[in-house]
């Protein structure tokens, strides 16, 4: 399996090669998200995902990501 710093970077390259619009569309997030960090933040807090003392858990995000990506949920064309 991916390593936490391993599943931030795939995402980091997942959101820099898809339009922010079309993935708040897809997870039901606000669009005005900048970094990666703050659009997991959002992902992990909308999606329920929280580790011991309610913090938001960014690597379960992340996997939820990577997963829709490979399974084509998130659609990228170059």
């Amino acid at each position: 399996m991916y390593g936490n710093s391993d599943c931030l970077a795939l995402v980091d390259q997942i959101i820099s090669k898809t339009d922010h619009a079309k993935l708040a569309a897809i997870y039901e997030l606000p669009p005005s998200f900048g970094t990666t960090e703050e659009f997991l933040w959002l992902l992990a807090n909308k999606s329920g995902r929280f580790l011991p003392g309610g913090r938001p858990d960014f690597s379960a995000a992340a996997r939820q990501v990577i997963q829709d990506w490979n399974s084509q949920k998130i659609s990228y064309w170059s």
